[in-house]
C-alpha cells in the first residue's frame, strides 16, 4: 500500500516529489489516472488503516506514504461525503486512530470547500457524536480546541 500511494501520487501535483526527468510522467497520462481517483468509504478506511498499520513514528508528516496516500484521496471529488462514512467504518473495527486521522482530511477538506470554523466544529461534533468510541477520544477533543482557537489544521 505504501509504494502504491508513492508511485500513484507521481500522478497528482505533490509538493514534496523532487521532479527530474526520470519521475515525470506526461500530462495526459496523469490526468487519466488521476481521474479514476474515486474511492468508496471502505477502501478510503482500508488504505488508511494500511498506511498506519507500518512501524513508521511520523507516517503522516510531508514526504511520506501518508502524505502521498492523502493527496490522492484528494482527488476524489466526492471525498467530503465520503469520509463520515469511513470513519464508521473505522469505529466499528476499532480502529479509532485511523479514524482521527481520517477526521483531520474531513476538516482539512472542508476548509478547502470553504467550510466557516463553527460549520467545522458543528460537523466534527456531530461526527463523533454518531460514533461513539470518539466522544471521549482525547485526540477528537484536541482537533475540535484547535479549530475553536486557531481555526482548520493543515494536515501537512
Amino acid at each position: 500500500m505504501r509504494t502504491a500511494a508513492k508511485v500513484l501520487s507521481h500522478c497528482v501535483s505533490h509538493p514534496d516529489i523532487f521532479w527530474h526527468e526520470g519521475n515525470w510522467i506526461p500530462q495526459h497520462i496523469r490526468e487519466t489516472v488521476s481521474g479514476s481517483f474515486s474511492w468508496n468509504p471502505h477502501e478510503i478506511f482500508h488504505m488508511a488503516r494500511e498506511i498506519n498499520a507500518t512501524d513508521e513514528p511520523f507516517e503522516w508528516e510531508r514526504g511520506t506514504a501518508g502524505q502521498c496516500l492523502f493527496l490522492i484521496l484528494l482527488k476524489d471529488k466526492d471525498l467530503t461525503s465520503k469520509l463520515p462514512d469511513a470513519v464508521r467504518i473505522a469505529c466499528a473495527a476499532d480502529e479509532i486512530e485511523v479514524a482521527v486521522i481520517m477526521l483531520h482530511l474531513y476538516q482539512y477538506q472542508r476548509a478547502i470547500d470553504s467550510a466557516t470554523d463553527m460549520d467545522l466544529i458543528e460537523e466534527l461534533s456531530q461526527i463523533r457524536a454518531e460514533n461513539s468510541k470518539l466522544m471521549d477520544d482525547r485526540l477528537v477533543h484536541e482537533l475540535i480546541v484547535s479549530i475553536v482557537d486557531h481555526g482548520w489544521i493543515d494536515i501537512f
